[in-house]
């Protein structure tokens, strides 16, 4: 097994009919961890992916002008060796696991959930509850989680409430 990494450039704008639409390349490493360090848009415009997205601008109604909403760099790191489970498994992504944790919204109290696909079926859980404490597997995946989650709102997780069976 390898893992390739596969970076995508895009630029986001928006139209008329209050409808988003993107642009995305595929641009090399190099290129990519270079805008990305860049210190401030006027260097990352500089950089090759930014007079790529840059004269990708300049060829829409967009060009100069604020109508685009967002640059972004995404980058995948993709398993080149990757299979999906058997049919005979009965493994599925609707077997999931609902994490819900405390948090804050500009220091407002708030709670969140994240939802995460085929359930290890080694869990215990009484019908609903998964017992947070089962196992190392469990115990590290929620130590992670606090340690270096960040809610949608950009601020800590500050402690997981409940994991849930949440089949759909």
């Amino acid at each position: 097994m390898a893992i390739v990494e596969k970076f995508i450039a895009s630029v986001e704008v928006g139209d008329s009919a209050s409808k988003l639409a993107s642009a995305s390349i595929r641009v090399g490493a190099t290129d990519a961890r270079a805008y990305v360090a860049a210190a401030n848009q006027a260097a990352r415009d500089a950089t090759d992916v930014g007079i790529l997205l840059l004269a990708a601008l300049d060829v829409t109604e967009v060009q100069a002008t604020e109508h685009y909403k967002k640059w972004s760099m995404q980058c995948d790191f993709v398993n080149n060796a990757f299979v999906y489970f058997p049919e005979t498994d009965h493994v599925f992504n609707s077997n999931r696991l609902k994490v819900t944790y405390s948090t804050t919204n500009g220091g407002i109290p708030a709670k969140e959930s994240i939802y995460i696909p085929m359930r290890y079926s080694g869990l215990t859980y009484n019908g609903v509850n998964v017992v947070m404490n089962d196992g190392a597997e469990m115990e590290a995946f929620l130590d992670a989680l606090i340690a270096n989650g960040l809610s949608s709102y950009g601020s800590a997780i500050l402690d997981v409430l409940s994991v849930t069976v949440n089949d759909s």
